[in-house]
């Protein structure tokens, strides 16, 4: 039984041991001691860095969305900056286009000073008037309207633009009309050629020739504009009243072979105070037309800086 472990008296038992002189629990490492991040730590202080790296290397940053972004807002920034200043390009555009237009303008006039000034000679050219005159209605006209587009401009620019388009317009307006009248009546300010020869013309004859020529003045007369020239057109008025006495005093010289041309002669002196009367009114309006042209150039000339 002893060799079994058995005994019948209790004897004293022998222990063992290992070698190891610690024991085997102690050597697992004990857990650290981690403690939650307090308020207004940062979340991350208590990982470790491995853990870190790892958990933001999981994630993936979207390059092509944050360029697609950026592309965009920096485009959106560079169109409103351009609505933000198109206004301001626009206003100075017009206004370089209104002072293209005056210095054209301003050209034409020297052209209408020439026209002015040959009213009362011999060497006016109609078509070279109606050129001139065509002109400087065009580039007035043009004037007018660009200034009426230059809502951003200062009043004072608009204005001046304003003046001198309508300044000149009335001066071409006013030189067409003298022109016109002038050449219109001008034919009609000296006696017709009649036959003075009683042999060599029948009454009837020259009763026919001096009414048509009676005809033709009554008939330009009628068409002179109204408010051109009112005392020539008074004038006027009074000779037509006066071509009975006349053409009587034609025909019967005629009958009695007693001073046919004399009666012409009266008739032609009365026509000399008309066209005197028509040189006074020329001069008074080419005075006004080169007025008009001055005040238009100083407006140009102040637009112009």
């Amino acid at each position: 039984m002893e060799t079994l472990g058995f005994f019948d008296e209790p004897v004293a038992i022998q222990t063992w041991s290992t070698p190891m002189s610690t024991p085997l629990v102690s050597a697992v490492p004990a857990p650290s001691q981690h403690t939650a991040p307090t308020a207004g730590e940062d979340f991350l202080a208590g990982w470790d860095s491995t853990t870190v790296d790892s958990r933001l290397l999981k994630g993936r940053v979207r390059w092509g969305l944050a360029i697609t972004l950026t592309l965009l807002v920096a485009g959106l920034s560079v169109l409103a900056l351009w609505l933000y200043r198109q206004p301001q390009v626009a206003a100075a555009q017009g206004l370089l286009q209104t002072q293209e237009i005056a210095a054209d303008l301003d050209a034409r006039l020297s052209a209408l000073e020439d026209l002015n000034r040959s009213l009362l000679g011999d060497d006016l050219d109609p078509t070279e008037a109606t050129s001139v005159l065509l002109a400087v209605d065009e580039s007035a006209r043009d004037l007018f309207r660009s200034s009426a587009e230059l809502t951003s401009a200062p009043s004072a620019i608009r204005s001046r633009a304003a003046d001198a388009a309508g300044e000149a317009l009335d001066a071409a307006s006013q030189l067409g009309d003298l022109i016109a009248y002038q050449a219109a009546i001008a034919p009609f300010l000296a006696a017709p050629q009649l036959e003075t020869d009683p042999t060599l013309i029948s009454l009837e004859e020259a009763a026919r020739l001096f009414g048509e020529w009676r005809a033709e003045l009554d008939q330009v007369r009628a068409a002179l504009p109204d408010g051109v020239l009112p005392e020539v057109a008074t004038e006027l008025t009074l000779v037509s009243a006066e071509m009975d006495t006349f053409q009587r005093q034609y025909l019967d010289s005629l009958r009695t072979g007693t001073g046919a041309t004399g009666a012409l002669e009266a008739l032609s002196r009365r026509l000399a105070e008309v066209e005197q009367s028509l040189e006074e009114a020329l001069i008074s309006g080419q005075a006004e037309v080169a007025a008009r042209i001055e005040r238009s150039r100083d407006d140009l000339e102040a637009l112009l800086g």
